[in-house]
């Protein structure tokens, strides 16, 4: 006699247990003496699966059921345990690594911002000094010590219907030749004090001033052919010799023409 490893009844040599058969539907071999109707097998099949939680249960709980019984039959662990191991891998929240900024960074970061600022700060300063009413301060003053600046004082001092009659007569560049500029060493400008913008009444002397200009050399000029479109008159400090200089004059714009500087007596 054996003993069965599962349920430890006694079973004769070579057969198998009515535990086993139970637990995996099967049943009794067809002999002559214990055949099975098909309809108490049908039973016996329902019985069998109603029961196999209990069976499975009552095996599981057994001390003498071999270790590795539910492994070799891989037997699928509980679903809680596997969500929670699932979960846990999924939501695990990835690691970062911190940056470090050291100081040379930092200070070389430094650098590079104020180095971006003087340039912006030196770069609206050149466009404001070299643009506009301004740039043509700083044009004038600079074209009256250079020794090669006749020809952008009188096109800054006279109108462009005057400047063609030179052209035409041929006395356009004796007059560029025959300019002499005031000394580096004696005169400088130091710096735009002030800038006020020109009432209309100004603008229509200017008008007028320029017309007068053209008159004096012979040269008619048609109706509404010189417009001053805006102006403004600017206080100068400026160097002469030894002393400092207070000055100004009138710089307006004619339509057609560009920038013009005009005395601060141009009324007179």
């Amino acid at each position: 006699m054996a003993i069965c490893d599962f349920c430890g009844k006694e079973i004769p040599d070579g057969s198998v247990c009515d535990c086993m058969r139970e637990l995996f539907g099967g049943i009794p071999e067809n002999t002559d003496e214990n055949a099975v109707k098909p309809e108490a097998a049908a039973e016996n099949k329902a019985a069998s699966a109603v029961d196999v939680r209990k069976i499975l249960s009552e095996i599981q709980n057994k001390d003498d059921v071999p270790q590795n019984f539910f492994n070799e039959r891989q037997f699928v662990p509980p679903l809680d345990d596997m969500y929670e191991n699932t979960a846990a891998e999924s939501y695990s929240a990835p690691v970062r690594k911190k940056s470090r900024v050291t100081k040379k960074v930092l200070r070389r970061r430094r650098l590079c911002a104020i180095a971006v600022i003087f340039l912006l700060i030196f770069g609206v300063s050149f466009v404001r000094n070299h643009t506009g009413c301004r740039g043509t301060v700083h044009e004038y003053w600079n074209c009256v010590v250079d020794e090669n600046g006749g020809k952008t004082y009188y096109t800054l001092g006279l109108p462009q219907i005057l400047i063609n009659h030179f052209e035409s007569t041929g006395e356009w560049d004796g007059l560029i030749n025959n300019y002499e500029n005031l000394s580096k060493d004696a005169v400088k400008l130091k710096k735009i004090k002030k800038i006020k913008k020109m009432t209309k009444d100004e603008l229509h002397d200017a008008e007028e001033y320029l017309n007068k200009i053209a008159l004096m050399y012979g040269v008619e000029v048609p109706n509404g052919s010189i417009i001053a479109d805006s102006g403004y008159f600017v206080t100068v400090i400026y160097k002469f010799g030894d002393d400092n200089v207070i000055g100004g004059a009138y710089y307006v714009q004619i339509e057609g023409e560009g920038w013009k500087v005009l005395p601060h007596d141009m009324t007179q």
